[in-house]
């Protein structure tokens, strides 16, 4: 991602935008489903590996097949954009359902610039399919948010991946804010201010 010219990588951009526009057209539905159609997911990811995502007629391919191929994009990206890792410390109980809001905040201001960015992106993407933020966490959770040494069907199972997920959805403004007044308006609890900017 570092090495992208733009801050989001064309390919996430122009897909992103495609699938907004055929939104308004045929529905939302396609953004929580898979594909069932393996060769057309197949043929379009090789089209992508032998022509400029711009001299591709995308409308070629149902929403489903590409809504697949960017998860697939996001999933082999050489980390993940949020790990489990680094996000152990955000949760306020053992379950891993209240996250600390707060601590999210610090976490996402840690990462490369290029990682927010990204993750800014997606979650306004995914703000504007108008679908419950805890449904597009539960269907895309686990391309954002994973161990580094999980395999992708366990980071289905992580406890913690539909929470993390959704708040970022739901609060993504104020999360990728440098700012901590950002997320100060999220009304965190007394004494869990964040730190003074520097």
């Amino acid at each position: 991602l570092a090495r992208e010219k733009t801050d989001i990588p064309r390919l996430v951009e122009k897909l992103c935008s495609h699938l907004l526009a055929e939104a308004e057209k045929v529905g939302t539905q396609f953004f929580v489903l898979c594909a069932d159609d393996e060769y057309s997911v197949n043929a379009f990811k090789n089209q992508l590996n032998s022509t400029h995502i711009n001299d591709i007629n995308l409308y070629k391919y149902s929403p489903q097949v590409i809504v697949d191929v960017l998860k697939q994009f996001l999933l082999e990206l050489p980390q993940p954009l949020l790990n489990e890792e680094s996000c152990a410390g955000i949760f306020d109980d053992k379950e891993q359902s209240k996250v600390n809001l707060v601590g999210f905040w610090e976490i996402l201001q840690s990462l490369p610039d290029s990682h927010v960015d990204l993750l800014r992106f997606l979650a306004d993407f995914l703000s504007r399919t108008q679908w419950p933020a805890e449904g597009l966490a539960q269907t895309w959770g686990h391309v954002i948010y994973r161990s580094l040494d999980q395999a992708v069907s366990q980071a289905l199972k992580l406890n913690g991946v539909t929470n993390v997920v959704r708040e970022l959805v739901m609060h993504f403004e104020a999360l990728c804010d440098p700012h901590p007044s950002a997320v100060q308006a999220l009304g965190a609890p007394p004494g869990s201010a964040p730190p003074e900017a520097a």
